[in-house]
């Protein structure tokens, strides 16, 4: 059988949460919300790692994006 994990609450989201990606490690989440910025979160401890501000509306869309491509992600305004 394979490992258990227990859940783990993203820390610093205060809003509700229209987007979700993870890295292609699974080792980083990113949460778009309508707090117009994405919040990066370590998937195992839950820590807040970074906030990307910018945006100009909701952030509604994410796709999962790789690490060794030097690409964060892809997000999109509504």
């Amino acid at each position: 059988m394979g490992e258990t994990f227990e859940p783990v609450k993203a820390k610093g989201q205060k809003h509700s949460v229209y987007a979700v990606a993870l890295d292609d490690a699974g080792a980083l989440l990113a949460t778009g919300s309508p707090a117009a910025m994405v919040r990066i979160n370590d998937t195992r401890s839950g820590d807040k790692v970074m906030k990307l501000r910018g945006h100009t509306d909701n952030v509604r869309r994410a796709k999962p994006w790789y690490l060794e491509l030097s690409q964060l992600c892809a997000f999109r305004d509504s």
